[in-house]
């Protein structure tokens, strides 16, 4: 049985929960292909990724994630403004933060602990500039943020 793990409920706030098991081949090729088609629509939007308790993205899910992220680098840019990561670990905040470090994604990537405070940074974030107008949302009262390398967020 496939899992549908995306919300497009909320647009332009998306919403990806990981399984608390293992992704099989046609789950995580069913996230790219999903993927694929929101950035195909050409919109704004923010990305709520939950980590939750599983294994998240082995090794060559994460690979293969890092090569779509460069081949769709343009749209990616264009749409979409940022991602916050909710996880509720330090093991899996660590993992978040090497997979972004793995991707370098062009957008401004937040952790969180809880939903609540993510979807109101990411109400924000939707209506930050595309990536090469370099502006970054950023978290209220935060001084810096666990961003992806790139341009600087003007202060």
């Amino acid at each position: 049985m496939i899992r549908h793990p995306w919300d497009e409920s909320a647009w332009p706030v998306v919403r990806l929960d990981l399984p608390e098991d293992a992704l099989t081949r046609e789950e995580f090729d069913g996230i790219l292909v999903r993927y694929q088609r929101i950035l195909d629509r050409g919109q704004s939007f923010v990305l709520l990724f939950e980590i939750g308790v599983g294994p998240g993205f082995n090794a060559q899910y994460r690979d293969e994630l890092r090569r779509f992220t460069r081949k769709h680098e343009r749209a990616i840019a264009a749409t979409q403004r940022a991602v916050g990561i909710i996880a509720s670990s330090g093991f899996h905040r660590a993992s978040a933060r090497a997979l972004v470090w793995l991707v370098q994604p062009p957008y401004a990537v937040e952790m969180f602990d809880d939903w609540a405070e993510a979807q109101r940074w990411a109400k924000i974030a939707v209506r930050a500039e595309p990536a090469d107008g370099a502006r970054r949302p950023r978290r209220p009262g935060s001084g810096s943020h666990a961003r992806t390398p790139g341009p600087s967020a003007p202060r």
